[in-house]
């Protein structure tokens, strides 16, 4: 048995809850969480973004956020216009700020959100924000681009001028193939290079 097993046994079986309670417990308050979920918060993370959470100002915002009907009802505003008085009250003795359009720069990220926008919150599909992503994961893209390096330094050193006409002709085209991601085309270029050195070896 698994720990995640164990857990959800735990509560349903010896503590008799829900499972829709179980499943807010294991998994939206942290009660557990897979490991590759704080390496992609950490890989998303705005250290920026991160200081304003902590300022007055941005626990402010969170409140508000956190109690977003009853404070539009009571003041007649939304987070979007609160969060601009607050900026403006917060910066007023300020030569200079930023002022920044979405609150979600004050809002802790919460229930493994990699990103820090609120304004579509109320959308039906979360997508409608578009996230781009080679922003934040950007591990394939930097071993592809090395072996890319690699390859045009022992082209132009005549080393791989044996071998131009094998495997390696179009791992450049690869690369510039725009239609396929990062991940996919390292994928392809291991692949022949796997090959190559098996057909080397024999």
């Amino acid at each position: 048995m698994n720990s995640l097993s164990l857990l959800w046994h735990s509560l349903s079986i010896v503590g008799n809850l829900p499972n829709e309670l179980i499943l807010k417990i294991l998994y939206q308050h942290g009660g557990y969480r897979h490991p590759i979920v704080n390496i992609l918060l950490n890989s998303t993370k705005n250290e920026d973004y991160e200081k304003l959470n902590k300022l007055s100002l941005g626990k402010s915002i969170y409140r508000f956020y956190l109690n977003k009907e009853k404070y539009t009802e009571l003041f007649d505003i939304n987070i979007i216009n609160f969060s601009n008085n607050k900026q403006v009250e917060y910066y007023r003795n300020s030569k200079s700020y930023i002022h920044y359009e979405d609150p979600g720069c004050f809002i802790p990220r919460q229930f493994g959100r990699l990103y820090y926008t609120i304004k579509y919150d109320d959308n039906n599909v979360v997508t409608a924000q578009p996230i781009n992503w080679s922003n934040y994961l950007k591990r394939s893209k930097k071993i592809l681009e090395s072996k890319i390096q690699q390859y045009d330094n022992l082209i132009s050193r005549g080393i791989l001028s044996n071998i131009s006409g094998k495997l390696f002709t179009n791992i450049f085209d690869i690369y510039n193939n725009k239609n396929l991601s990062f991940a996919e085309r390292l994928k392809i270029i291991e692949e022949k290079e796997h090959l190559f050195f098996k057909h080397s070896l024999t």
